[in-house]
């Protein structure tokens, strides 16, 4: 015992010294245990270099709600996303009239809404409230965006039921997710049974509260990846695996997103609101770790769902039935649009709002 008390003292005094300098990348990576509504716990990590503000701080924080929100009053980037700022309530935008004389629009979903790639004056959301302030009849509207990248239809379905309807009381509500249900994650990001979990997925979880671990797992786990893949990795994200690593699951299967548009849709009506659906579109040419034929199942189910309930919806894909100069000009990427499909896409908003403001709106 007194040959192992050096050690012991050592490690604490490793410990403290870490948890004093908090190092800047120790915040994205500690893993944690989010409820679930299956009732066992859900395991997200906060994975380093995902997001770095100017300050080097994370811009997304752990959250025990919704599992990550971004930081209010900051300023920064978020996957090379130029000129983010968050307002005090942590959306990105300005500040928001929270009066009841408003006739607020909440239009919530992932990057997509979030404008993953374009400033913020660029995004649908911004593009349609400058149309519909230029209207008499909307002088009264406001349009809120709530997005957040990487969101899914359960943390959307959550937003809405513990803040969102809460905060804004709005007159309508538009849903745009879906593309981030169909990614299949790694044990540490979904949800794991403490009762099938092998006793060393459930020992690493425990000591991954201690920094020193955090330290020691970083670095042995970047040199395992070097040392199989010859490559030096810049960060692993938390929605796809790391490099040789196998997938598991879906973070959300098809039939848990049409569970969560009707759980979202019964909470709008409660409300006395009305419920837009926005149904995403992607690139041809698809990730290979991305489940295309989960997401062409969960836009289905999702389909016949406002068909069934009477909710407007706009399909993204006609966007590609728009006369382009190069082939899906109208993304930047695999799912996020270019500043040109903001404009189109606000546009056919602002036409589909009109049919549902309440009048004299």
């Amino acid at each position: 015992m007194f040959s192992l008390l050096p050690g012991v003292l050592l490690l604490a005094a490793a410990e403290s010294g870490l948890r004093c300098a908090n190092p800047v990348w120790m915040a994205c990576v500690r893993t944690r245990a989010c409820p679930s509504p299956e009732g066992v716990p859900r395991f997200v990590t906060e994975q380093k270099h995902n997001f770095v503000l100017e300050t080097k701080e994370p811009l997304l924080a752990y959250d025990r709600e919704l599992f990550w929100w971004p930081r209010p009053h900051v300023r920064g980037t978020v996957w090379s996303t130029p000129g983010v700022r968050t307002n005090s309530l942590g959306l990105r935008q300005g500040p928001v009239d929270s009066g009841r004389r408003r006739v607020n629009i909440l239009v919530v979903g992932d990057s997509v809404v979030w404008g993953s790639l374009v400033h913020e004056h660029e995004r649908f959301t911004n593009v349609a409230a400058g149309i519909l302030r230029q209207r008499p009849e909307c002088r009264d509207v406001q349009v809120i965006n709530a997005g957040v990248v990487g969101f899914t239809s359960h943390q959307v379905h959550r937003y809405l039921k513990g803040r969102g309807l809460g905060q804004f009381h709005p007159r309508i509500v538009v849903v745009c997710v879906g593309v981030n249900d169909a990614w299949p994650v790694v044990a540490s990001d979904r949800a794991e049974s403490l009762a099938s979990a092998s006793p060393g997925a459930r020992i690493r979880h425990v000591l991954r509260r201690s920094d020193v671990f955090l330290l020691l797992e970083r670095y042995l786990t970047e040199l395992r990846v070097f040392l199989t893949t010859g490559v030096n990795p810049e960060g692993f994200s938390f929605l796809n695996p790391a490099p040789g690593g196998q997938p598991r699951e879906l973070r959300v299967a098809p039939a848990e997103t049409e569970r969560n548009f009707q759980a979202i849709g019964q909470i709008v009506e409660a409300h006395d609101a009305k419920l837009m659906v926005l149904l995403e579109t992607t690139m041809s040419r698809q990730p290979p770790t991305w489940n295309a034929r989960a997401f062409s199942e969960a836009q289905r189910r999702v389909r016949n769902l406002c068909q069934e309930r009477g909710w407007s919806s706009i399909e993204l894909a006609r966007l590609a039935d728009m006369p382009w100069s190069t082939p899906e000009g109208y993304l930047q990427d695999f799912c996020h649009l270019s500043p040109a499909g903001h404009e189109i896409l606000a546009r056919w908003l602002v036409d589909g709002l009109q049919r549902i403001l309440p009048q004299g709106s």
